[in-house]
């Protein structure tokens, strides 16, 4: 058999691993609404960015501030106040060291 064969041959299972990992990543770079998320924002600023979109922070870490909302369109007012990636955030805290506490509310 031939190189070009064999690689013509995997091509379409490539394309399918390809196809079924964008899908399994995709629910975690683009959360729902109501999803609660882990913000990524410059310089630390992470809490005042979930301040500035109206969230509710409620832990975090040394890269990233957890918050939730309840409010319609958090996550696009998560980056038009200066996210740089919005993750969804499946509740692992336990297993992460924080060094915010507990924060019951961003905004106030």
């Amino acid at each position: 058999m031939k190189r070009s064969t064999t690689l013509r041959s995997a091509l379409p299972a490539t394309v399918l691993l390809a196809f079924g990992m964008a899908a399994l990543a995709a629910p975690q770079f683009l959360p729902a609404d109501t999803d609660r998320v882990a913000v990524i924002a410059p310089g630390g600023a992470a809490l005042q960015v979930v301040a500035a979109a109206g969230g509710s922070a409620f832990g975090g870490s040394a890269t990233a501030v957890y918050a939730v909302s309840t409010e319609p369109g958090f996550v696009d007012r998560l980056y038009a106040s200066g996210a740089w990636l919005v993750l969804r955030f499946d509740g692992a805290a336990g297993c992460l060291q924080s060094n915010l506490g507990i924060i019951t509310n961003a905004r106030g």
